[in-house]
């Protein structure tokens, strides 16, 4: 097998890594959504997944962060949920139109957000999520 110079330690790239999870602190966010895709949650049930980066911040470190916004669809009469997809889909200026919506329409649109600090289900980590959007 060939060998590889990956140009960095082992311990660097560690530490390097970690730096990508620190959470972003409670505030007010601009975002870049980045893509958006068709899911299915853990319970399967059908979902959007919306993905965000940290635009515009006055503090360099935070632009490029980013954040995951999951939104439930409709599905077998359940409509719980609904107001997640409605609202990040105002906040990025483009709710559907009829009954369909194109996902291709939401990557490269910007909104404003309000993110929190959440500690894991097991409370060993801190995560963002969006608490809200700001139109």
């Amino acid at each position: 097998m060939p060998v590889i110079d990956l140009g960095i330690s082992n311990e660097d790239a560690t530490t390097e890594a970690n730096k990508g999870f620190e959470p972003l602190p409670t505030g007010t966010y601009t975002l870049n959504c980045t893509g958006c895709e068709l899911g299915t949650s853990a319970n399967g049930r059908p979902r959007l997944t919306f993905d965000f980066a940290v635009v515009d911040n006055p503090n360099p470190d935070f632009n490029g962060k980013t954040l995951k916004y999951f939104t439930p669809l409709p599905h077998q009469g359940n409509n719980s949920g609904i107001g997640f997809l409605t609202s990040v889909c105002v906040a990025l200026g483009k709710p559907w139109n009829g009954t369909s919506l194109d996902t291709s329409d939401y990557p490269g649109r910007q909104c404003g957000a309000n993110v929190v600090e959440a500690p894991s289900q097991d409370g060993t980590k801190i995560f963002n999520n969006v608490k809200s959007f700001v139109n």
